[in-house]
């Protein structure tokens, strides 16, 4: 499950430029961007298919990354599973 405050971080500071490019390199998808009524660029469409997968494929490379060592953990159904 792809907690709400996680997801939206994964792409909320995504500007076009570098953050952009490693976002689309790391995980594999184009980063969809909006237009504004002033013409200017928006943050990117956090709810395109796409972006939907990068923030899934950042949020497992998230947990997996502190699950040992900075999430809380607990024991459910036998298996210890971290809370996020």
């Amino acid at each position: 499950m792809i907690v709400p405050w996680l997801s939206l971080k994964s792409t909320n500071d995504i500007g076009p430029g570098f953050r952009e490019e490693l976002f689309e390199k790391m995980y594999g998808v184009d980063v969809v961007f909006g237009e504004n009524q002033d013409g200017s660029i928006p943050a990117p469409l956090v709810y395109d298919d796409g972006m939907v997968r990068g923030q899934a494929a950042y949020v497992l490379s998230y947990v997996d990354r502190y699950v040992d060592q900075a999430l809380l953990r607990v024991l459910w159904d036998g298996k210890v599973r971290p809370v996020i």
